[in-house]
């Protein structure tokens, strides 16, 4: 079989790229650490892969000799480059149109006020719309800024008044869209030629004055048959409306008294390890799937190993890391899965203000959803990271 072009691969979705039984080739964003892929024996190469006119030349001058039978990456900075890659090699991927319109939060958001209204959230980009910015503004309504090509929850804020808005979320950077209260659900799917297959509903814990996700757990502690089959058609919808045909999607989710709204989506596997959370609560590995789709493969579902997971993240207060303690055993009635510091003794901790200021994770399994999510909760009240004063 031809070789698979990996864009943007982490070190667990490279040790998995390299595992498969074709050649791989590694594209990296100049600048980035590629030690770890050299030592893989695979081809590794780097440039701007933000460029799309370097994409382009690239996969015409060096891949297109290759010939390869797919292009993927399962990382937010790469999803366009992929999409650029397989369409100037004429080959399956999500059309880049689409990844666009799903990576700009903002794009997305206008294009469900033209197709898919019920779906939408009422919201504004100041720059764009002084109008729409001023009315959504409504005594007791709340107002989420958030970067229009944002990640990992950087940057994303409550506004409470439109004259005490900060300064930079007043630009065309920055999407305003009301606050929804209420539980947030994650959906992860596969497609394949327009046909959406439901893997699993997460739902997730934040924090309330950052919304940094602290906390993952599936299935949803409290939904009905109902609000699953509705979340589900609902996700369908806006995969059908924003044109996402074959491959993975994680998109996030509220319940409203007018049904269910979008919050956003990506077409890629979720983060936070929710692929680790579907695969013991299903069997069903997105990572392999989600590398495997542009070769034409269909993997299916293997064992479930328990009935419910969950993972709950450390944080720790800002400074310089004195000292790292060992993690709190599990409680009776879970299994522990896994549970790491993501910081060592001299790394500096920021405040919390995005996924990459926590600093530590434990994930567990067991027979239901509410054990296992107090578990994880209830493990990361002890502390695991001490620091020294803020520097």
């Amino acid at each position: 079989m031809n070789a698979l072009v990996v864009i943007q691969a982490s070190r667990n979705i490279a040790r998995i790229a390299a595992g498969l039984e074709v050649s791989v080739i590694f594209v990296q964003r100049a600048g980035t650490d590629t030690r770890f892929l050299l030592e893989s024996g695979h081809e590794v190469y780097t440039f701007d892969t933000s460029d799309e006119r370097e994409v382009r030349g690239f996969s015409s001058s060096v891949l297109s000799r290759r010939q390869p039978a797919g292009v993927v990456s399962l990382s937010e900075d790469g999803l366009l480059a992929a999409a650029w890659a397989s369409h100037a090699l004429m080959l399956a991927g999500t059309p880049p149109a689409v990844v666009a319109r799903l990576r700009d939060k903002a794009a997305m958001r206008f294009w469900l006020e033209d197709h898919a209204p019920r779906l939408n959230v009422r919201f504004a980009v100041p720059e764009v719309s002084r109008s729409d910015y001023v009315r959504l503004f409504k005594p007791g309504r709340a107002v989420v800024a958030k970067p229009r090509f944002g990640t990992g929850s950087k940057g994303v804020r409550l506004v409470e008044d439109k004259f005490g808005a900060p300064a930079e979320v007043l630009s065309d950077a920055y999407l305003l869209e009301e606050f929804i209260p209420g539980a947030e659900f994650s959906v992860e799917t596969f497609s394949w030629s327009g046909q959406h297959e439901i893997i699993a509903i997460t739902e997730k814990v934040v924090d309330p004055a950052t919304f940094v996700e602290i906390a993952h757990v599936t299935p949803p502690t409290n939904l009905s048959a109902g609000d699953i089959a509705m979340v589900a058609a609902a996700t369908r919808d806006l995969l059908d409306v924003v044109g996402l045909e074959s491959g993975p999607a994680h998109t996030e989710v509220k319940i409203t008294d007018r049904g269910v709204v979008v919050i956003e989506s990506h077409n890629r596997p979720g983060g936070d390890g929710i692929a680790d959370l579907v695969e013991i609560t299903t069997g069903f590995d997105l990572r392999s799937a989600s590398l495997r789709w542009p070769l034409g493969e269909h993997i299916g579902w293997g064992n479930a190993r328990a009935s419910a997971a969950a993972t709950a993240f450390f944080t720790a207060a800002p400074g310089r890391v004195a000292s790292i303690m060992k993690l709190p055993p599990p409680p009776s009635g879970v299994r522990m899965e896994s549970g790491v510091p993501h910081v060592r003794v001299g790394d500096v901790v920021s405040s919390l203000t995005s996924s990459a200021d926590r600093v530590g994770h434990v994930m567990v399994s067991g027979r239901d959803p509410v054990t296992c999510l107090s578990a994880v909760l209830h493990m990361t009240e002890s502390p695991l990271v001490m620091t020294e004063e803020p520097v």
